[in-house]
């Protein structure tokens, strides 16, 4: 029932929300730019119908009805192109929605009061005239009015209502079938009102969504480039024809000498040719369309990041990047003082290395210039103090005594400044690989036992596994392990005791020694590591420089170890290190026996040579002996270091030599080139023996003249292999 009553007076809406205003507000402006043509049609209807009904109505009636609708309409017309010339409102209420549909009642009543009158007439011509008119004009404001759909339904109901009851009153059969027509009519109106204003209602919701999209997207841009002007870098967008889209000003200010072309439009490359004939980038000079080419190859291509030099000396760094469209995004960033601070950094870098250079220079001069006059002092002392013909008084023994501590402590001084120099300046380089424990107790002990004895302390070592396997440089250790023992040692009580403990904990082992000397007072402690500072103990009569510690520590840190130290006053100290151990086991000499005897591997007497094996760890030469033991006739000589190696290869001649990189002193490296060099030694193979396997030493080894490179941990039937096939070629 609620749709039947809304159908024939949908009333006035009363929606009050944003959408409802505008709705409203469109409502009534686009009525209003109906209302010129509304009214004057009404005019001109109105004027017709007097005088066709001029003598068919009284004139009392119908010169009062033509005043009132000329005037109306004419009111409206007149109001209405007044206010073409003003502002259109921001809002309209749901009062001048009310107004409108009274005006448009009194329009439709005015017809209505004609329609009223003429039942009172018998002329069904002058009925069946009214009857087209007011129809016309029904229509007319089905179409027009729709937008206000009341004020539609108003004028059709007032106009056409009162038309119908006319014709029904005739009574004649025509007159009653135009009313029943009429009627159809009336309701099709409706219908077409309602069609159009939802149509109406439904375009303006669109028209008001692509509105507010559109406002959202010129929101955006706005923002966006708002964005791209306030960022301290560089933008231009180029589109797919590589033409410019937008670029901010602070990419006009980077590229100031050519941005008068850089209009919207302007082609990249004209942009560049600017600014190259402006001078703007001198990396083009003299050779200006070479470098255009190879510029516009980097934009058209973009690969990443580069820099550019500008002629007021600022460095840009360009960064091209292209869009899923074809265009492409340029970003430039000022380097200027970051280019200033690298060359800065790079010259004091540079200073710094050479200072360095020249330090370790100057220390090995020093060393030479050093150790020529301590040779022959220590040289003379000793052959004063051993002079069987000598009667020195005890006076002069004592100064004897004194140049020789003196002279030792002097060269002990130089061996570990130079120690401490080579770290600092990366000169020293440590090899890292399997160790044997019991090979650094049996090379680092008798020392150790010799300056006990000299200071009268008992020193002992706690039982270990003699099997233990440690990660390192055999030479390093050995020095890590002997200086803490002579620390130990000196700084010990008369008649005291030093303890060496070897103790495995998950993956690394810590070998601790310890004594029971005077301590290190609990203020001092903090400087233990410090060069060159002795903690007080320099006004003693104990010897020593200050850095032991200092280069043991950093010797540790490259080897993936560290130290420490526990220590309370007058109790004595611990000094312990700890260093990764191995995952494997190293192979002992009769175990290489016993393994050699049980593998396919078979023993070859018909290989024979000499071979030079130059490798400074115990244990690995105790292992290639045992491979060698497989080659019967081969003769395997040894060296320590590259410098006794040379000296062997050139007085020995041998057939092969192996060489292991991580020497001593002078590397294999340096070793190999001076071999290659030298016409009396160029034509003997050399195979590296390396714990550094990666592609970069591999080549490096290539590179230094090496015939071929065997990685450690080596592998015996490779090793015999390599025997039989170098031999038996070299034979």
């Amino acid at each position: 029932m609620n749709r039947v009553l809304d159908f024939f007076w949908p009333g006035i809406p009363a929606d009050d929300s944003q959408m409802g205003r505008e709705i409203r507000l469109r409502q009534f402006l686009l009525v209003a730019q109906a209302v010129t043509t509304i009214s004057g049609v009404n005019l001109i209807n109105s004027v017709l119908t007097s005088f066709l009904f001029w003598n068919v109505l009284p004139h009392a009636l119908l010169i009062p009805w033509l005043a009132i609708s000329v005037l109306s309409s004419g009111n409206r017309i007149w109001s209405s192109l007044r206010s073409r010339n003003r502002t259109p409102p921001a809002k309209i209420g749901r009062r001048t929605i009310v107004r409108s549909t009274i005006w448009s009642a009194v329009g439709g009543a005015l017809w209505g009061i004609i329609a009223i009158s003429m039942a009172l007439q018998v002329s069904i011509l002058h009925h069946v005239f009214l009857a087209f008119v007011v129809g016309g004009q029904a229509v007319a404001a089905a179409v027009w009015l729709s937008p206000i759909l009341s004020a539609s339904y108003a004028y059709i109901w007032l106009s056409v209502a009162p038309l119908i009851v006319s014709l029904a009153w005739q009574g004649h059969p025509m007159t009653s079938v135009m009313a029943g027509m009429l009627s159809i009519f009336l309701i099709a109106s409706f219908q077409l009102a309602r069609r159009s204003h939802s149509d109406f209602v439904e375009t303006v919701m669109a028209k008001l969504k692509l509105e507010n999209l559109y406002d959202q997207l010129s929101d955006s841009e706005d923002r966006l480039i708002t964005a791209i002007e306030t960022i301290d870098a560089g933008f231009a967008l180029f589109d797919a024809e590589d033409r410019l889209v937008l670029a901010n000003s602070r990419y006009r200010e980077f590229y100031d000498l050519s941005s008068a072309s850089m209009h919207k439009g302007a082609r990249f490359e004209d942009i560049l040719r600017t600014g190259v004939t402006a001078g703007q980038h001198p990396e083009a000079s003299g050779r200006l369309e070479d470098w255009i080419r190879e510029r516009l190859a980097k934009h058209l291509n973009p690969k990443g990041p580069f820099e550019q030099l500008l002629s007021n000396n600022r460095w840009l760094q360009e960064s091209e990047y292209r869009t899923k469209d074809g265009g492409l995004v340029s970003v430039s960033t000022d380097i200027t003082n970051l280019k200033q601070a690298y060359d800065s950094l790079k010259h004091a870098l540079d200073q710094a290395e050479n200072a360095n250079k020249a330090k370790s220079e100057f220390l090995s001069s020093m060393s030479h210039e050093l150790r020529t006059p301590l040779n022959a002092i220590l040289g003379f002392a000793q052959l004063m103090q051993y002079d069987p013909d000598a009667n020195h008084s005890p006076e002069q023994e004592e100064s004897i005594n004194q140049i020789l501590s003196g002279g030792k402590h002097l060269l002990e001084l130089i061996s570990q400044v130079l120690d401490l120099a080579r770290i600092e300046t990366g000169n020293i380089v440590v090899s890292i690989e399997d160790v044997l424990l019991q090979d650094v107790f049996s090379q680092s002990m008798p020392m150790a036992e010799s300056l006990a004895r000299k200071y009268n302390i008992r020193l002992n070592v706690s039982p270990f596994d003699e099997n233990t396997v440690i990660r390192g440089d055999a030479t390093r250790i050995k020095q890590v392990l002997l200086n803490l023992l002579s620390n130990a040692i000196k700084y010990n009580n008369p008649g005291g005791d030093v303890t060496v403990d070897c103790t495995p904990t998950g993956g690394t082992l810590i070998i601790a020694v310890s004594d029971n000397g005077p301590g290190i007072p609990e203020d001092k402690q903090s400087q233990v590591f410090e060069p060159f500072n002795r903690l007080g103990a320099e006004a003693g009569d104990r010897d020593g420089t200050g850095i032991g510690l200092t280069i043991t520590r950093q010797l540790l840190e490259m080897m993936k170890g560290r130290i420490g130290f526990d220590s309370k006053a007058d109790e004595g100290a611990t000094f312990w290190f700890e260093i990764p151990m191995s995952q494997s086991r190293m192979i002992a000499d009769e175990d290489i026996v016993d393994k050699a005897d049980t593998t396919a591997t078979t023993t070859n007497n018909q290989t024979s040579g000499r071979v030079l094996y130059v490798e400074d760890n115990p244990a690995n030469v105790r292992l290639m002996e045992g491979f060698f033991s497989h080659r019967p006739n081969v003769k395997l000589i040894i060296a320590g270091t590259a410098e006794d190696g040379l000296e062997l290869a050139l007085g020995s001649s041998p057939d092969l030599i192996f060489m292991d990189i991580g020497l001593p002193g002078m590397d294999g490296y340096e070793a190999a080139e001076i071999l290659k060099s030298d016409p009396a030694t160029n034509k003997i193979p050399i195979i590296a023996v390396s714990a550094y396997a990666d592609k970069e030493d591999i080549d490096r080894s290539v590179e230094a003249g090496f015939d071929d490179c065997l990685t450690k941990p080596l592998v015996m039937e490779k090793i015999l292999s390599t025997l039989d096939t170098r031999l038996e070629v070299d034979n």
